[in-house]
């Protein structure tokens, strides 16, 4: 025992330590989750099949093709099942990246001993112990373990032995160490659960192993390589053919999710800051630059503690001394000719390249690669979490001839036994104090060591014992598949490895867009409060549970935005679904009234609508038909919606679009001799565009509203709706919150006022004021309670006021925005409330001069708001000359004690500088209504024709209100807001607001170098039942672009997050919010958001506000024939699902025709076949094929049945048998190494 313990105390000693820093890591009574996670000891039933039949992940959502290679965990699984009946489950991950924490420092140990210095003596065993220290302890390790996801474990772990044993038979040819090799490789083969990481080592592989042939210049070292390669390929056939299919299929569709294309620009700029050789050499990267939620509605730096432990003394240094010993020990491998060290020199070069990626020096090709190759741009977005363990293997087999010559050198010192002793102990001692936060238990974040609550556990036993069927989890308040609990968890989501059932949740819309159009229509139904709406998405989609989890919280946003009180209000009240499990307080599931019951449906006649909808709030098309299909030729359909696809999923205008004199101008396709149906327009349920015109005669005004129909030259006939007002020179029109002058109207000569917005299935009201002011107020500030604060947490809180004259005042402020207010009541004392609800408002005409570089801003708002209650701004140049303002207010009597009069000042644009702002001789002048003139509701719908068809319609103009809210100049529009929190955990942002002209006129320039810039725009009194489009004009000058949030503010979520252009040149954009039901206040938020070392600089010019109609634009269809009627859904009794790729359905005589349909997304490797042998339900390609395979509702598969097709009919995935096929290879290559390993060593 002595004996060996002596032999081995090397890595005995190294096994130790790492044990140590396993169990400091460790704390008791928790599970290892969060971020990035796999829990298959949640059930490992259900994911020992997913991982099977692991092409089709039928759990995630409506289902999708594997982006992942979710097969290639079955190798982990081999481990990991039956250390479950060892360990407790709650240790499982635990213990299973405390494994590959010690295998993979061991490893690297074995491949420096045995294959470097071969010779055991002393100084090559310490050198050999030195790398593995250094392969254990550096930062790239801390960066994949603070937050472990497996796969890198797994890559961690396995990587040296890899290598070791590949050398191993390269060199001895030995069959025993071609199945070590190969049996590794099969238990390492989980790496590849994102494929990149995998093929990234399977590149570094052959670069070696080709590297050394060509060293060696032995033909059988490069056919023993070409074996090595062979046997890695097929062993791992079972999840990479499958993987390649993907690829090849969809890759390409991953990029173009919203969450994906959002997150990859800032994912990879990250990469880019801590591409530098600086940060390379102590393997610093984006982790670093990274936050998390900390608790109390904050976000603070991930790596806290690691940061403040690298600001210690020397610590830095120490990391760079390490990384400089194994530069030097480059020099000393390639001087003694080593040739494993120098083939692995180039993988040590390219890890660097990616490293680096668009830094010099090589830059310039990296962004060549990025332009040119999409799938390298998303493949490599982050090349840290791909390369970084690559790097630091060779950094370690680098450091051991570094250490190496130390330890030579030292040897011919006088009492150089000593100083040997004394480095190795310095040497220790030193990776323990560089690392010393991993050995107070923060290798792994805390944050990470949850409890998960007992009563999830208990909801995954209650669906063990539940009929399958299709769970939606709520809340549903964003799309970013990132979820934050109570309790302290996370992270991407957990809930679907204890579920049997598939389940609805935002991690896997990256993985399918039919995913995400789901959450569309999901969350618009359920934040519309619309119940008919919601019971239309459960039956689309089949829906049978709901999961309410009220432990989620809104991390960093508003809470309110997790609408718990009106979604159970919907599913319980409105809908009446019946609870049906209830854990603790906070964890409820819900069983709808869906009826599905199988996999599969028959449809009875469905009529076929085109386009397919990439991205639509509500799918009118089954809203009004019920279920339909689509077939693949656009012209073999009987309905086109022409406006169907009018936006992408980032809720931006995509078809041609064409705004002038109120209204949108769309050409719509050849329609190839189809009528035009418009929808009853009376029937839309929110507004609708009228043209006012006036008629000036004698003594009286005649006023008409005319109706402006949506197709050009229409010839169908309108009844305007007609009233009279007695005629006086000076009258202002006010028509719902819309303004209109009266004045100078010619003598019975009709003349257009402008476009108005009427509401329709509601009474309407033209209020009369006589254009002459009744009241002339010079409040006299010196008598008036006023407040001024900043208008947000400000650190510098510079400002004051100065009171030139008894009615003017002068702000002034550093770095603060300022609010000036006094309350409305205190100015106007005597103003009672008109008892005629009709008459309860007053015309407010707000005169003052100004003086100031900033716009001026004053408006009227409600106590303790910035949002400014009808604010008309008017065109005023920026300039130091005094110039007169008028602004005009519309204000409710009733509410005059919750008012107030309200100045900002914005002084955070020039920082450093003090501005200030004067309004002299402020007055107010007072319009009381005249009479108010009710238009009733039916007279609005007798304006309004019924639906109509139009023969051969090719232009369509949609016609908009002149209520748009428009800011020509954006630098006149008031800013309600203040600057973001910083966005950036460490140190604060740099950043800045300009106003700046050049020939196209005025804009905002926003500059950031570090962490974001907000800007935040009001919108107040928007008809909640009206949609609009958002015009946006901006240019991207460099850096990322803005980001743009319409954050509702009724139910303080965004229901627009976007991007802006990349544009150089000024670029309008559109985007579209459809009616939300309730809500009247927007804030239309800009963010700037640079990230260090890429400074954004963008700019703002106009933002408009155009109302839309869109029921209406939905409405619009083109079709053939006779109207279509609805179809007919009823289910099949003899369904199996034989597994999630394989279902078997039998047909009754009498459902031979119509459309089956599989309840799963949309694949065209689904594929229908007739069943006419007793191999077909396992293998039914030889069976007749029913080829007409058909879009269902937009998201599921369907198959034309042409009425012979009887009996079985086989449903299956045929990628599948990729998977099949690959087991069957893998399985076959290391049963034939394992037989040929066996008959070697017999004939030794």
């Amino acid at each position: 025992m002595k004996t060996f313990l002596k032999k081995n105390i090397y890595p005995i000693s190294l096994f130790l330590i790492t044990l140590m820093v396993a169990l400091a890591n460790f704390e008791p009574g928790t599970i290892l989750s969060g971020w990035d996670t796999l829990h298959p000891e949640f059930n490992f039933y259900e994911y020992f099949r997913r991982v099977i039949f692991g092409v089709w992940q039928e759990h995630q959502g409506i289902g999708a093709l594997a982006s992942q290679a979710h097969a290639s965990e079955l190798s982990r699984l081999f481990i990991y099942y039956p250390l479950s009946f060892i360990v407790p489950d709650a240790f499982l991950r635990y213990l299973y990246f405390f494994l590959t924490l010690i295998l993979g420092p061991l490893g690297v140990y074995f491949f420096s001993r045995n294959l470097i210095f071969k010779h055991a003596d002393n100084k090559n065993e310490i050198a050999s112990f030195g790398s593995g220290l250094f392969y254990l302890f550096n930062l790239a390790v801390v960066q994949q373990y603070y937050v472990p996801f497996e796969m890198f474990a797994t890559h961690f772990a396995s990587l040296p032995w890899l290598f070791l044993y590949a050398f191993k038979y390269i060199e001895t040819k030995s069959t025993k160490s071609l199945l070590i090799f190969s049996l590794i490789t099969f238990f390492s083969s989980s790496m590849a659960h994102t494929s990149t990481l995998w093929f990234v080592y399977f590149g570094a592989l052959i670069t070696t192993l080709f590297s050394y042939s060509l060293l060696k210049k032995n033909i059988q070292i490069f056919r023993a390589s070409l074996i090595l390669i062979l046997a890695t390929l097929l062993i791992n056939s079972f999840w990479v053919l499958p993987n390649i299919y993907f690829i090849s299929e969809s890759g390409q569709r991953i990029g173009e999710s919203k969450i994906h294309s959002l997150f990859s620009e800032e994912a990879f700029l990250q990469n880019k800051t801590f591409g530098t050789i600086s940060d390379l050499l102590i393997f610093r990267n984006f982790l670093f630059n990274w936050g998390e939620y900390v608790g109390d509605n904050k976000f603070g730096p991930l790596l806290n503690e690691w940061s403040t432990h690298l600001d210690k003394p020397g610590v830095l240094l120490l990391g760079y001394l390490y990384s400089f010993i194994a530069l030097v020990g480059i020099l000393v491998a390639f001087f003694k000719k080593n040739k494993i060290a120098i083939s692995i020199f180039l993988v040590f070069l390219v890890s660097i390249f990616f490293w680096l990626n668009v830094n010099p020096p090589l830059g310039f090709l990296f962004e060549f690669l990025q332009e040119k190759i999409t799938f390298f741009r998303e493949a490599f977005r982050f090349p840290f979490t791909k390369f970084s363990i690559l790097l630091i293997f060779s950094f370690s087999i680098y450091f051991a001839f570094g250490l190496y010559f130390i330890i030579v050198f030292l040897e011919k010192l006088k009492g150089s036994r000593a100083f040997i002793k004394l480095g190795f102990f310095l040497l220790v001692l030193s990776f323990f104090y560089y690392m010393y936060p991993a050995l107070e238990g923060n290798l792994i974040s805390p944050s990470m060591k949850v409890k998960i609550p007992k009563e999830y556990f208990l909801m995954f036993e209650y669906f063990q014992n539940e009929p399958r069927g299709r769970v939606a989890l709520l809340p549903i308040h964003n799309f970013w598949g990132w979820v934050y609990y109570d309790w302290g968890y996370q992270g991407a989501g957990f809930l679907w490895f204890g579920l049997p059932q598939p389940l609805l949740d935002r991690e896997f819309d990256r993985w399918n867009p039919l995913n995400e159009q789901y959450y569309r229509e999901m969350s618009n139904a359920i934040y519309a409060k619309d119940s008919d709406l919601l019971a239309s998405v459960i039956n689309k989609y089949d829906i049978k549970y709901f999961i309410l989890d009220k432990s989620v919280i809104a991390a960093g946003s508003d809470t309110k935005s997790l609408f718990y009180a009106e979604t159970l209000d919907l599913l319980e009240n409105k809908l009446k679904f019946k609870k049906t499990g209830q854990f603790g307080d906070k964890l409820s599931v819900y069983k709808t009234n869906q009826a599905l019951g199988s996999y599969a449906y028959l449809l009875n006649k469905p009529i076929s609508v085109s386009p397919k909808a990439e991205a639509i709030y509500k799918d009118f098309a089954y809203s009004k038909y019920g279920d339909y299909i689509t077939f693949g030729k656009e012209l073999d359909n009987q309905v086109q919606i022409p406006l169907r696809n009018l936006i992408d999923n980032h809720d931006r205008v995509i078809l041609p679009l064409k705004v002038s004199d109120g209204q949108l101008g769309l050409a719509l396709k050849d329609n190839v001799n189809r009528n035009l149906e418009i929808p009853s327009l009376k029937t839309l349920g929110e507004t609708f565009s009228f043209d006012l015109i006036a008629n000036k005669n004698a003594s009286r005004v005649s006023l008409s509203l005319y109706p402006r129909f949506p197709i050009k030259n229409s010839q169908v006939s309108s009844l305007p709706i007609t009233s009279e007002i007695e005629s006086k020179e000076d009258l202002i029109l006010s028509i719902n919150k819309n303004k209109f002058l009266t004045e100078n109207l010619p003598q019975d000569t009709p003349l257009s006022l402008g476009k108005i917005s009427m509401e329709l299935n509601k009474d309407n009201f033209i209020t009369v004021y006589e254009d002459k002011n009744e009241a002339n107020i010079n409040p006299d500030f010196s008598n008036i309670t006023y407040f001024l604060n900043p208008c947000q947490d400000t650190k510098k809180p510079l400002y004051g006021i100065n009171f030139t004259d008894k009615n003017s005042l002068s702000l002034f402020g550093e770095e603060v925005k300022l609010c000036f207010a006094i309350q409305l009541r205190q100015i106007l004392p005597n103003l009672e409330v008109n008892p005629s609800e009709e008459l309860a408002n007053l015309l407010l005409n707000i005169d003052y001069n100004y003086k100031g570089i900033q716009p001026p801003y004053l408006c009227i708002t409600p106590k303790n708001s910035l949002k400014c209650l009808s604010y008309f701004p008017k065109k005023i140049e920026k300039e130091q000359n005094s110039q007169t303002v008028s602004a005009l207010h519309e204000i409710k009597i009733s509410e005059i004690d919750n008012l107030e009069l309200k100045i900002i000042l914005d002084a955070t644009f020039l920082p450093g500088k003090q501005i200030e702002a004067e309004y002299n001789e402020i007055s107010l002048k007072i319009a009381n209504p005249l009479y108010s003139i009710k238009i009733p509701k039916e007279l609005i719908d007798a304006s309004l024709s019924e639906s109509y068809t139009i023969d051969k319609a090719n232009t369509l103009v949609i016609p908009f209100s002149g209520d748009e809210k428009l800011s020509q100049d954006i630098t006149k529009f008031p800013v309600t807001g203040g600057d973001c929190p910083p966005a950036s955990p460490r140190g604060a942002p740099q950043n800045q607001k300009n106003i700046e002209k050049d020939t196209s006129g005025q804009f905002i320039r926003y500059s950031s170098k570090e962490g974001s810039y907000c800007d935040h725009f009001s919108y107040d009194s928007l008809s909640p039942n009206q949609s609009y489009l958002i015009s946006v004009v901006s240019r991207n000058v460099k850096g990322l672009p803005m980001r743009m949030c319409v954050n509702n503010i009724t139910t303080g979520r965004c229901d627009i997050f976007a991007h802006l252009t990349t544009s150089q040149p000024f670029k309008e954009e559109y985007f579209l919010i459809p009616p939300r039901g309730e809500g009247e206040e927007f804030d239309i938020n800009i963010n700037n958001f640079s990230i260090k070392g890429t400074p954004s600089v963008n700019d703002l010019k106009s933002i408009h506000l155009i109302p839309f109609p869109y029921n209406l634009a939905y409405g619009i269809e083109l079709y053939s024939g006779n109207p279509p009627g609805q179809s007919q859904r009823y289910y099949v009794e003899n369904v199996s699902r034989i597994n999630p790729s394989l279902y078997s359905v039998r047909l009754s005589q009498n459902s031979s025709s119509g459309v089956l349909v599989l309840s799963q997304s949309y694949d065209k490797g689904w594929k229908a076949y007739e069943a006419n042998s007793l191999l077909a339900p396992i293998f039914p390609f030889f069976g007749k094929e029913i080829s007409n395979h058909v879009l269902v509702n937009n998201w599921a598969n369907g198959w034309v049945l042409g009425g012979d097709d009887k009996g079985e009919i086989v449903i299956v995935y045929w990628p599948q048998y990729l998977e099949y096929l690959g087991l069957l290879l893998s399985f076959t290559t290391l049963i034939f190494l394992t037989i040929k390993s066996y008959k070697s060593r017999r004939k030794i």
